[in-house]
C-alpha cells in the first residue's frame, strides 16, 4: 500500500471511530479498525483483476459519496439525491445479491471478490461486513470472522450492548484483551444499568493490572447500576465502592474519594442504611475545600424528610429529585419568605452546618429562624464546638458583631455554655476586634479562671495588659507558658523583655521559643515577597547567581517544621494587622542571630539552618548587605546535612572568585560580588579551602550535577591540579576508576613528591585490579603495590599508624592476608598513638595524645575478620576483647 492510501485508511478511521479517550478504547479500537482496513485494501488489490472487463469498467466510471453509500445512513438535510447516488445504490445491490449466488453455488472466492468489491464503493455499508463475517465463520477462520464482525459494529451506531458483549465475549477467547476491554466499554455506553457488563470489564482489567482503570469502573459501576433491575444485594456495591475508595485514599486522591463517599452514602440511602456517620465525614471534606454549597444541598435533598424549607402558601419551597448519581434542587437558593421545618430526629450538628454554609454563601436571612429553631432543641452530647463554630464562621466573613450577638443568645437560651472556656474565649477576642478591651479582659480572666493555661487566652490578655501599660503583670502572665502550641502572638515589646529576662535565667528552651515567635511574623515577609524578589534579581546579570543561591535556599526551608509555623502564625498576624514596623532591619539581623547562636548551642542543627536560610532572604536583613548570614549558609548546612545546598553556596562563591582571580581585574560583576560574600578579597591560595571543603561534599553526597559542574570549571582552568583531583576522587566514590587514574596521573606528573597522590593512585591501581573484568590482574596489582610503597616512603622515614594500616588495608583488599596481618600487628603493637599540637589554657603550645586519630581498634577489627574468616575464632576473640571492649 502507498502513503496516500494509507492516509486515506487513517481519514476513515479517525472519521467512523467513536470511542472514549480515557477509558482506553481509541488505541484498541484503532489499531483494529486500521489493520482490518489494510487487509481490505490488500484483498481488493489482489482480487480486483478477477472481475470481467465489463463489470470493472462500469465499477470504476462510476462517482459517489461514501457517506450517502451507507444503507445506515441518511443524506444530509437540503443534499439532493441525485442519479448518480440511485446508481450507487442499485450497484451495491446488484453486487450483495450476486455475491451471495456465488456463495449459493459454493463459489467462495468469487462472493467475496464481490463483497470486496463492494467495500471499495460503500466502505460504510454495515451489511457487507456483516456477511464477510459469516463467510469466515462457515469457512472456519473464527478469528477472521470476529474482525469483520467488529468492523460492522464499529460502522454503525446501532449495535446494542448485546452486541458488543457478544464481540467482548469473542475478543477473550483469542485473548485480545484490550478490544474486550473497549467493547465492554461500548457495551457499557448502550446498558448503564446493567451490572453484568461492569463486572466483566472490572475482572479483565483486575486480570491485565490496570488497576488505576479498573477502579474507575468500579467507581462508574457504582454510581450508574440499576440495582432493582438487576437485582443486586448492597453487600456487592459496599464492597465495590470500599475497594475504590480505598485505592483512591491511598493514592491522596481526594475528589475521587469524595466521588466514592458520595456515592455509598446514595446508595446507602437506597437501601434504607444509616448514612448519618458518612455524611458528616463528607461534608466536613467538602466544608474544608469551600464547597458550602455543595454541603448545602446535600443537607436538604439527603434528609428532605427532615428538614424542609417552607414557603409562603406552605408548601416546600425546594423541589427536589434524587438519582444514583446524585440529587437536583430547584430553585436553589429558596425564593420569598422562608420558614423551616425541622424533625426532633435530625442531628444539631447538621442544623449547624447548614447554618454554617449559609453564612459563606451570605444567605443571612435563612439563619435567624435555624438559629432560633436550633437553640430550642435539647443539647446533644459533645456538640458544643459544632455551635461556637457558627461564631467562628461569622467572623471569617468579618460578621464580627453578628458573632458577638450570637454568644449573648447562647448564653441565655443555653446557660451551660457560661460554663465553657472556648465560648468566653472566642467572646473576648471578638471584643477586643471592636476595641472592647475592658470586656475583652475580663472575658479572658474567665477564661483561665475556668481552664488555667488556657495558652491563648494568655497571650491575649498579655497583649491588652501591655496596651494599658501594664507591663509587668503582662509578663506575668506569660511566665512558664509553652508557646509553641499557641495559635495567638503575643505582643512584641512583650516578646522583647520577656528574651531578656529568660536569657538572664538561662531557660535555653523557653528563650528559643519566644525568640522565634517573635521573629515569625517577619520571616512570613518572605513568604508574600520570595518571588517578587526573584524577579528583580533577574534585571542585573550580577545577582544572578545569587538569586539561584535564594532559591536554593527557599527550597531548603520547604516542608519544614518552621516553615509550618511560619506560614500558620505569619497568617494570623497579618488577619489581625499586626503592626510589623517596631523593629528595624538591624534588631532584625541580630534577633535573627541569637535565635540561630543558641539553636546552634542546643545542639538543633537543622531548625538553625532554616533560620540562617530566613535571614539570608528576609527583605529588611538582606536591605542592609550583610555578610553574617551569607557566610553562615555554608556552615549551617555542613552542620544540619544539607549538602546540595552546601555545594551550591560553594559554586556561588567560586564562580565570583575565580574570574577575578584568573583575569587579575576588577569587574563590575566581581565588585558588586564582594558586597555578598565577606571572603572575595582572599589571596588565590586560599582557594584551595574551598577545594577542601568541595571534596567533602563529594564524598558525602554524590549528584551529577556536581561532577557537572567540575568538568565546566576544569574547561575554564585545566591547569588547576585541585580540581583535577577533586574530579578523580568524585570518579573514585562513583566507581569509575580509570577516569580517577587519568585525573591523578594528570597532577601527578607535575607533583611527583606528592604522598597523597601517590597513595590515590594506589588505591585505583587496586581497585582497578580486583574488578572481573580485568585480564592483567596481576601487572595492575604490582603497580598499585608500587605506588602504595613510594606513598610509604614520602609520608614519613618513621613508623606511623597511618602508613601502616593503609598497608594492611591494601594487602587485605588485595587478598594478601599474611602481610596483611603483619600490618595490621604493627600498628597493635609497634606504632606509636599520634600527637598532635594543641593550645594550653594560656596561649601555650604543646603535644598531646590524640586519640580519636588512633587506628588500634579499626586495625583489631579488620585483623579479627581476617582470623575468623580462617576458622581461627578464639584468636578473633582474643583481638576484639584486648582492643574492642568499651
Amino acid at each position: 500500500m502507498d502513503i496516500d492510501e494509507e492516509e486515506a485508511v487513517w481519514d476513515v478511521v479517525r472519521d467512523r471511530i467513536n470511542v472514549d479517550i480515557e477509558s482506553g478504547e481509541f488505541t484498541a479500537l484503532s489499531k483494529a479498525l486500521f489493520t482490518n482496513y489494510l487487509s481490505l485494501y490488500k484483498h481488493f488489490q489482489t482480487n480486483s483483476s478477477n472481475f470481467s472487463s465489463t463489470a470493472s469498467t462500469s465499477f470504476n466510471t462510476l462517482e459517489f459519496d461514501e457517506q450517502s453509500a451507507s444503507s445506515s445512513q441518511k443524506p444530509k438535510k437540503g443534499r439532493q439525491v441525485g442519479r448518480k447516488q440511485v446508481g450507487v445504490n442499485a450497484t451495491l445491490d446488484s453486487l450483495l445479491g450476486q455475491a451471495n449466488l456465488e456463495h449459493a453455488r459454493g463459489r467462495t472466492k468469487q462472493a467475496m471478490s464481490y463483497l470486496f468489491e463492494a467495500i471499495r464503493i460503500a466502505p460504510y455499508h454495515v451489511q457487507t461486513y456483516k456477511e464477510i463475517a459469516d463467510i469466515f465463520a462457515e469457512q472456519n477462520q473464527p478469528e477472521k470472522s470476529f474482525e469483520f464482525k467488529l468492523l460492522a459494529a464499529l460502522l454503525t451506531d446501532k449495535t446494542t450492548a448485546v452486541e458488543w458483549d457478544d464481540i467482548a465475549e469473542l475478543s477473550r477467547s483469542f485473548n485480545r484483551l484490550e478490544l474486550a476491554i473497549a467493547c465492554l466499554a461500548k457495551a457499557i455506553k448502550k446498558d448503564q444499568g446493567n451490572w453484568l457488563y461492569y463486572e466483566k470489564r472490572i475482572q479483565i482489567l483486575d486480570s491485565i493490572g490496570d488497576i488505576e482503570l479498573a477502579m474507575k469502573t468500579r467507581l462508574q459501576a457504582a454510581q450508574s447500576i440499576n440495582c432493582q433491575n438487576s437485582q443486586i444485594n448492597f453487600a456487592w456495591i459496599d464492597n465495590l465502592i470500599k475497594t475504590a475508595a480505598d485505592y483512591f485514599c491511598t493514592l491522596k486522591d481526594e475528589e475521587k474519594a469524595t466521588e466514592a463517599l458520595e456515592t455509598f452514602i446514595l446508595r446507602s440511602r437506597e437501601f434504607g442504611r444509616s448514612i448519618d456517620f458518612e455524611h458528616l465525614a463528607l461534608l466536613g471534606m467538602w466544608m474544608n475545600n469551600e464547597r458550602f454549597e455543595d454541603s448545602a444541598k446535600s443537607i436538604l435533598a439527603l434528609h428532605q424528610n427532615l428538614i424542609q424549607a417552607i414557603g409562603e402558601d406552605n408548601s416546600p419551597a425546594i423541589d427536589i429529585k434524587i438519582t444514583n448519581a446524585g440529587y437536583m434542587l430547584e430553585p436553589f437558593p429558596p425564593v420569598g419568605n422562608i420558614r423551616w421545618r425541622i424533625d426532633p430526629a435530625l442531628s444539631n450538628i447538621f442544623i449547624t452546618h447548614l447554618i454554617i454554609c449559609f453564612i459563606h454563601l451570605n444567605l443571612f436571612h435563612f439563619n435567624s429562624d435555624l438559629i432560633d429553631l436550633l437553640l430550642e432543641r435539647p443539647f446533644g452530647q459533645n456538640e458544643d464546638n459544632a455551635y461556637l463554630e457558627i461564631a467562628r464562621s461569622l467572623h471569617a466573613v468579618e460578621q464580627v458583631g453578628m458573632a458577638v450577638g450570637f454568644i449573648d443568645k447562647l448564653w441565655n437560651k443555653k446557660p451551660e455554655f457560661k460554663e465553657n472556656a472556648d465560648a468566653w474565649f472566642l467572646f473576648g477576642y471578638f471584643q477586643q476586634l471592636l476595641d472592647n478591651f475592658e470586656d475583652a479582659k475580663n472575658a479572658y480572666e474567665k477564661v483561665i479562671i475556668l481552664q488555667p493555661g488556657h495558652i491563648d487566652a494568655c497571650i491575649n490578655l498579655s497583649t491588652i495588659l501591655q496596651q494599658m501599660g501594664q507591663s509587668d503583670l503582662a509578663l506575668e502572665t506569660l511566665k512558664d507558658l509553652n508557646l509553641d502550641s499557641c495559635s495567638q502572638l503575643p505582643e512584641e515589646r512583650l516578646l522583647i523583655r520577656q528574651a531578656e529576662v529568660l536569657l538572664a535565667q538561662n531557660k535555653t528552651l523557653q528563650y528559643i521559643t519566644t525568640l522565634r515567635l517573635l521573629l515569625v511574623p517577619h520571616f512570613y515577609d518572605v513568604h508574600l515577597s520570595g518571588d517578587e524578589l526573584i524577579r528583580k534579581g533577574r534585571r542585573k546579570t550580577v545577582k544572578i547567581l545569587h538569586m539561584s543561591l535564594t532559591r536554593c535556599a527557599m527550597d531548603t526551608i520547604r516542608g519544614s517544621p518552621l516553615e509550618r509555623m511560619v506560614k500558620r502564625l505569619g497568617a494570623i498576624a497579618i488577619a489581625n494587622h499586626r503592626p510589623m514596623d517596631n523593629l528595624g532591619p538591624h534588631e532584625l539581623h541580630d534577633y535573627a542571630f541569637k535565635l540561630a547562636e543558641t539553636l546552634y548551642l542546643a545542639g538543633e542543627y537543622e531548625e538553625m539552618l532554616c533560620v540562617v536560610c530566613y535571614a539570608f532572604v528576609q527583605p529588611k536583613i538582606a536591605s542592609l548587605n550583610s555578610k553574617m548570614f551569607t557566610s553562615l549558609l555554608f556552615f549551617a548546612s555542613i552542620k544540619a546535612r544539607d549538602y546540595t545546598l552546601a555545594f551550591d553556596f560553594l559554586r556561588f562563591y567560586m564562580t565570583f572568585t575565580l574570574p577575578r582571580i584568573t583575569k587579575g581585574r576588577e569587574s563590575t560583576e566581581s565588585a558588586s560580588a564582594q558586597a555578598l560574600l565577606p571572603q572575595f578579597h582572599l589571596p588565590t591560595e586560599n582557594l584551595n579551602y574551598v577545594y577542601a571543603a568541595m571534596n567533602f561534599i563529594l564524598c558525602q553526597h554524590q549528584s551529577v550535577n556536581y561532577h557537572r559542574f567540575i568538568m565546566r570549571q576544569l574547561v575554564k582552568l585545566p591547569d588547576c591540579d585541585s580540581l583535577h583531583i577533586i574530579s578523580g576522587n568524585n570518579s573514585m566514590v562513583t566507581g569509575s576508576y580509570r577516569h580517577a587514574l587519568g585525573e591523578y596521573f594528570m597532577v601527578w606528573l607535575k607533583h611527583q613528591d606528592n604522598p597523597l597522590l601517590a597513595f590515590l593512585i594506589a588505591l585505583a591501581f587496586a581497585h582497578i585490579s580486583c574488578k572481573k573484568d580485568i585480564s592483567s590482574r596481576h601487572v595492575v596489582g604490582l603497580r598499585a603495590l608500587a605506588f602504595m610503597s613510594r606513598y610509604s616512603n614520602l609520608r614519613s622515614p618513621f613508623l606511623s599508624q597511618e602508613i601502616e594500616y593503609n598497608m594492611g588495608r591494601l594487602f587485605h583488599q588485595m587478598g594478601i592476608l599474611s602481610n596483611a596481618i603483619r600490618c595490621y600487628e604493627r600498628v597493635l603493637y609497634e606504632c606509636p598513638t599520634p600527637m598532635i599540637l594543641t593550645e594550653g589554657p594560656h596561649g601555650e603550645r604543646r603535644e598531646e595524645l590524640a586519640m580519636k586519630y588512633d587506628l588500634r581498634r579499626q586495625a583489631s577489627y579488620n585483623l579479627s575478620l581476617i582470623y575468623e574468616s580462617a576458622g581461627n575464632r578464639i584468636m578473633a576473640r582474643h583481638i576484639l576483647e584486648e582492643f574492642c571492649t568499651i
